[in-house]
């Protein structure tokens, strides 16, 4: 039905010392509560390796999971473009500073 995948962050200058890398749900299983449960799953990890603070990087066109993160508490605290498949799109970074809530 899905899966989330999250680790230390990856490029060492945001101030977050963890990061959710993807998480994905099939259509059918969203709006369930499904991913809010990852989330958190996800966050227990790495409060139990010794994590605090979160950051995860979505599509600014993404409306969707843009949404999904700002009800979870989320706030923008960064953007950057990127080059996918030769098109240059805008990244947004949402981050909570302390996972523990």
């Amino acid at each position: 039905m899905g899966f989330a995948h999250a680790g230390p962050e990856r490029e060492g200058e945001t101030g977050y010392d963890a990061e959710l890398y993807a998480i994905y749900l099939l259509q059918e299983h969203q709006s369930r509560g499904v991913g809010r449960r990852l989330t958190i799953a996800a966050g227990r990890g790495a409060l139990s390796a010794g994590m605090t603070s979160m950051i995860l990087w979505a599509l600014e066109d993404n409306y969707n999971a843009r949404r999904f993160y700002e009800a979870l508490g989320g706030a923008v605290v960064d953007r950057k473009c990127v080059q996918i498949g030769g098109v240059e799109l805008v990244e947004i970074a949402y981050g909570w500073r302390n996972i523990r809530s």
